[in-house]
């Protein structure tokens, strides 16, 4: 799965290290303190979850740390080591991991599906129906905006410690792969300065992935 791997180092910021690639192809046990969060979840679940962390560790060494666990915080996200931020997502077959250092960039968050359309019955939840409505390079634009809000909530999230729902955002298209996504519940708190969250976006592989990124 290299297209998956050369989209995803498209799409982040320059210093980030990346790897992505098949849920088959990440083995290995967890590491201590890893396995609560899928304690009880079924093994495909597991697996996946085996797979994001090995492959955040694999990014992890490329910016020259060394194996060490990643276990979940209680909003669920990994546990990243101290100087570093990151991001793992994986949908069926796929796994894709991005860190990079504090230092570099303020926030990051990644997100990948399967491009197919959108359950009917999540679109009313993910989106507007003008959001959402109709077909975006062949795509369908509600499921591209489900991308997009995912990779702007694991972003979000962590520099603020405000979750947003679905609703509460709005992706405006921009031009070559690049969206903004609008906050607009009054009370949630601004995205550092402001209250717009850039993504880049793009197609590969039967894939669709977004990243969220914010640069000092």
């Amino acid at each position: 799965m290299r297209e998956l791997q050369t989209l995803v180092e498209t799409l982040a910021p320059a210093p980030a290290s990346i790897v992505a690639g098949d849920v088959a192809s990440f083995a290995g046990p967890l590491m201590a303190g890893e396995g609560k969060a899928v304690a009880r979840a079924v093994a495909k679940r597991r697996d996946e979850f085996r797979a994001g962390r090995a492959a955040a560790r694999a990014a992890l060494r490329g910016l020259g740390w060394p194996p060490l666990p990643l276990p979940a915080g209680p909003d669920r996200a990994p546990v990243w080591p101290d100087g570093v931020i990151g991001s793992i997502s994986h949908t069926d077959g796929a796994v894709a991991a991005v860190t990079v250092r504090k230092s570099d960039v303020a926030a990051i968050g990644l997100d990948i599906e399967h491009a197919r359309p959108l359950d009917p019955k999540m679109r009313c939840l993910i989106c507007s129906a003008a959001e959402g409505a109709g077909a975006l390079d062949g795509l369908d634009r509600a499921m591209v905006c489900f991308v997009i809000k995912e990779a702007a909530f694991k972003a979000y999230n962590p520099a603020t410690g405000h979750v947003l729902d679905f609703r509460e955002v709005r992706v405006e298209f921009g031009w070559a792969g690049r969206a903004t996504v609008l906050i607009l519940e009054p009370d949630a708190p601004a995205f550092f300065d402001g209250r717009t969250i850039p993504v880049r976006y793009g197609r590969a592989a039967g894939l669709v992935a977004a990243v969220a990124a914010f640069a000092h």
